[in-house]
């Protein structure tokens, strides 16, 4: 666990039933994340499974997702495959952002959504999945 207390988590993302742990790494571009940035997410859904996720339904998916501005190693893919992790590159981070533009008033109002304690996230965990039901 990092001394923020957060499991290593960087944002806990619900798309509808599934919910997703997302380590983000942020390197000089084109450098490579090795393969202890798998090791990390791993962690963390270790961390928040028995604190945060034990009510999740089983019909809901816990996924762990790295994603970086640079490149994995291919230790780190082969591990990502072996694991169940998804990665996400600079190439496909671009698209996805490029995709995605928003307003800076949008981007202030997901701002607020950040809990203030890790002791409000089981309750926002269940609420979300309740929502997606």
């Amino acid at each position: 666990m990092n001394k923020n207390g957060d499991g290593e988590i960087d944002i806990l993302a619900f798309v509808g039933r599934e919910v997703r742990l997302i380590q983000c790494k942020h390197t000089l571009w084109d450098a490579q994340v090795d393969h202890d940035s798998i090791i990390e997410v791993l962690n963390g859904m270790q961390f928040y499974r028995p604190r945060y996720l034990r009510d999740v339904t089983a019909n809901s998916v816990v996924r762990p997702v790295v994603v970086t501005n640079g490149r994995f190693s291919s230790e780190a893919k082969r591990q990502a495959i072996e694991a169940g992790v998804t990665l996400i590159e600079r190439i496909e981070l671009e698209e996805r952002l490029n995709a995605c533009a928003c307003s800076l008033a949008e981007l202030e109002a997901v701002e607020d959504q950040r809990l203030p304690r890790m002791a409000h996230m089981r309750a926002a965990v269940l609420d979300a999945i309740s929502r997606a039901s």
